[in-house]
């Protein structure tokens, strides 16, 4: 899949990789023989999906983020002034973009998914806690804590519905603006 085997936190060799693959892909693009939205629908597609797995995997650092983002920035405005502060233009923002593909993996995880990765999870993670009260200790992956980055967004909008009690802590979720009960 190209992803690094690692023992800790990913190299920025790791990660100039996928930005080498922008610029390249950029490179062989005609940016100025197509129209703003041509260049848009580029953007959204193909540079996307380029560094989509990884983003779905790993939590990139803002270095990451801001190096992908220029690249886009110039190719979409070819040179031009920079508009990207004024509204958007149909640009995805990359870093929430990087937030809900691993936000992804937690609605997995609360849906109890009958999936063999779910399965695994929660025997190395869930021993002994749920999901909602889970914290990363530096023994963890760099992935997994990757994942727990994004833990709390989608707490946010996740509803919680009283039942068993099972899956639901009464004091640990957040019930009244966005607070905790204990």
């Amino acid at each position: 899949m190209g992803l690094p085997l690692r023992d800790g936190r990913l190299a920025k060799e790791d990660w100039n990789g996928i930005i080498e693959n922008v610029d390249m892909r950029l490179s062989s693009w005609k940016g100025r023989l197509l129209s703003r939205g041509g260049r848009l629908v580029l953007i959204n597609s193909v540079l996307s999906s380029i560094s989509g797995y990884w983003l779905s995997i790993f939590k990139a650092p803002k270095w990451v983020i801001q190096a992908i983002v220029k690249r886009r920035r110039h190719f979409f405005w070819k040179g031009g002034m920079d508009r990207g502060g004024y509204g958007g233009v149909g640009i995805k923002n990359l870093a929430m973009h990087n937030l809900a593909r691993l936000g992804r993996w937690w609605w997995e995880l609360a849906n109890d998914r009958d999936l063999i990765w779910v399965e695994i999870v929660k025997s190395n993670y869930f021993i002994r806690k749920k999901w909602y009260d889970l914290s990363s200790p530096a023994s963890w992956s760099t992935t997994w804590k990757g994942i727990l980055g994004a833990k709390e967004l989608f707490d946010l909008g996740m509803e919680k519905k009283l039942g068993d009690g099972k899956s639901t802590s009464f004091w640990k979720e957040r019930w009244c603006r966005n607070t905790r009960l204990a």
